[in-house]
This record gives C-alpha cells, sequence and structure tokens, in this order.
C-alpha cells in the first residue's frame, strides 16, 4: 500500500515539475500566453478538475491526485501572471469548489427579523434520518426554531427577491461594480483594489511599489471612512487599513457611479492629508 501511495504521488509530481513547465514555454509567445493554443487550453482546463480530483479522491488515487494539484500549481506558475488574471479569479474558485453545506441567515428575511439556517445535500440528510432513527429522536432545535413570524417574514422576503429579480439585477451590475472598483487600484493611496460581484475591498498602501502598509496607529483607513462620511458616503476600514464596499444588492448604475465618484474624493482627501502629515515616510 505504502509503495503504491509513494509511486502515485511520483509520478504526480513528476508530471507537475517536468512535462507542465515543457508545455507551458511551448504555449506562450514572448513570454505571453498564447490564448488559442491547444496546450493552454489543455492546461486551464486540467486546472478545475484536477484540485476536484484531488478533494473527492480517497485512499490511492489521493496520492496521485496531490501531485495533479502541485501541477495545477504550476500551470498557475507559468501561466497565471498573463493569462489567468484574464479570467474572473473569484468565479474561477467558485466554479472549483462546491461546499458540502451552506449557512444562510439575514437574508433570509433582509435583516428584518432574525432567521438562519443550514443548507445540506441529500446524503447528509440521510444520515441524520439514519442514525435518528437508530435512538428514536432528532435530538437537535433552538428555543426559537420554527419562529412563525420569522418565518412569514423570510417567506414574503424572498417572494419579493423572486419578483423583483433582485438577484438578476444585481448580477447585471456587478461588471459596472468591478470595473470602477479596478480603477482605484490607481489611486496612489491603494495597493490593491478586489473584489466579487458586488463586494469590494479597497487595500491602502504607503508605497505602492513594495506595498508596505501604513503604520496601524496612523489610522489611515479609519481617516478615508471620516472623509467618505463627510461626502455622504458609509464604508467600513477593516485590520490592515482595508476598506471593505457591500452595496445594497439594489443599487442602481447611477449610484454606483456615484458610490466611486465620492470614495474617490474622500481617496483624495486622505492622500492630500497623509502627506501634510508625512505618515508614507513614517
Amino acid at each position: 500500500m505504502a509503495l503504491t501511495l509513494t509511486f502515485a504521488l511520483i509520478v504526480g509530481t513528476l508530471f507537475a515539475i517536468l512535462v507542465v513547465p515543457v508545455l507551458a514555454s511551448m504555449a506562450t509567445r514572448g513570454g505571453v500566453a498564447d490564448e488559442e493554443s491547444w496546450i493552454v487550453r489543455w492546461l486551464l482546463r486540467l486546472y478545475r478538475p484536477s484540485m476536484k480530483f484531488a478533494l473527492r479522491s480517497r485512499k490511492l488515487i489521493t496520492a496521485l491526485a496531490l501531485g495533479l494539484l502541485l501541477a495545477a500549481g504550476v500551470t498557475y506558475h507559468f501561466l497565471g501572471s498573463e493569462f489567468l488574471p484574464k479570467l474572473d479569479e473569484g468565479e474561477l474558485w467558485m466554479r472549483t469548489f462546491a461546499p458540502q453545506s451552506i449557512s444562510i441567515a439575514k437574508a433570509l428575511s433582509s435583516a428584518y427579523l432574525p432567521i438562519a439556517g443550514v443548507m445540506i445535500p441529500e446524503s447528509m440528510y440521510e444520515a441524520l434520518l439514519a442514525e435518528s432513527k437508530k435512538i428514536g429522536v432528532f435530538g437537535h432545535g433552538f428555543t426559537y426554531g420554527g419562529h412563525p413570524v420569522s418565518a412569514a417574514v423570510a417567506l414574503k422576503a424572498i417572494e419579493i427577491y423572486t419578483r423583483d429579480r433582485v438577484f438578476e439585477k444585481a448580477a447585471e451590475r456587478a461588471p459596472q461594480f468591478q470595473k470602477r472598483l479596478k480603477a482605484l487600484g490607481d489611486h496612489p493611496l491603494v495597493g490593491e483594489a478586489r473584489g466579487l460581484g458586488l463586494i469590494g475591498g479597497v487595500e491602502l498602501t504607503a508605497d505602492k511599489n513594495s506595498k508596505r502598509p501604513f503604520v496601524a496607529a496612523h489610522g489611515v483607513g479609519a481617516r478615508v471612512v471620516q472623509f467618505a462620511e463627510a461626502e455622504g458616503l458609509i464604508v467600513r476600514a477593516v485590520l490592515g487599513d482595508v476598506l471593505t464596499l457591500c452595496p445594497p444588492l439594489v443599487i442602481s448604475a447611477q449610484e454606483i457611479d456615484e458610490l466611486f465618484d465620492r470614495l474617490t474624493r474622500a481617496l483624495d482627501k486622505t492622500l492630500d492629508w497623509v502627506r501634510r502629515e508625512r505618515l508614507a515616510h513614517s
């Protein structure tokens, strides 16, 4: 058994180290990945299934899957800097991994009343059912579980979500939101602007090239929040001077532009303050 596992791991690892780099070098033109190359398409197809293979396999094939997982990493190393960023990184990961369970809460009632739950696959449900039959009871519950008022509000919220196509419209707004978000990456204070859908993070740095952060005691993120509030915009700064953006799902195209216009003005005011206080050099 041990020899078989070792052999499988060696095969997968050798493939990752020896074969993938050669194929990757053949699939580039002047250091840039050739999107039309069959090798590029094949390597990208390898990435996703190898990740799933590694996560879902058992016993003997686990070792080989680990080698394939390493191959995926090597693929990203050789092609990622030029090709993979053209894909939506968040979408790539979301399509790669499938959750076994999902916790749900405030969006059920649009946060008007407390309610929460967990979604599980049929296999987990059957396991819970089988074990409950053995002991004669499903021993799980909360004092306010199944509260009729919260449940009624949740059902109405879901009805409105569906009627007004809230999620579909939010998805339509996402490209505009992400385009404006990425544009913030050019601001002198911003080391990185990243996000997915209608969620964004703006990381503030004292030096764009080295991504050196500000001294935490300076409270640069908090100062942006203050300037944003003066502009009539509510944002939040979290650990590491990162601004978090999470607008309502019903935000309009005009409001998205207004959001980023106001945030840009807040960043400009913060930049003036940073320069006056010489905080980028301390």
